[in-house]
């Protein structure tokens, strides 16, 4: 149990140390789009089970870009299924 709390807490140090640096870097290279509840939902499940992968999307900008590209997908599936 106390590997798993040093886990979470070397991913959340990361996450905070990284996330100053990626607001300013991707402020001018990713224009924020929304997200909608399928991408949400995604988030979630990538925060849960997905953490590395959550981590490594974060801290290289392009979770929002790949959320909402989730969320496109998942909506064109529903509409023509």
């Amino acid at each position: 149990m106390a590997v798993k709390e040093n886990e979470d807490a070397i991913l959340e140090r990361l996450l905070q140390g990284s996330e100053k640096q990626r607001r300013s870097e991707n402020a001018r290279a990713e224009e924020e789009q929304p997200i909608g509840t399928w991408g949400q939902r995604h988030l979630d499940y990538l925060k849960q089970c997905r953490r590395v992968t959550y981590a490594n999307l974060f801290t290289s900008g392009r979770l929002n870009t790949y959320l909402a590209d989730i969320d496109r997908q998942a909506q064109e599936h529903f509409i023509h299924t």
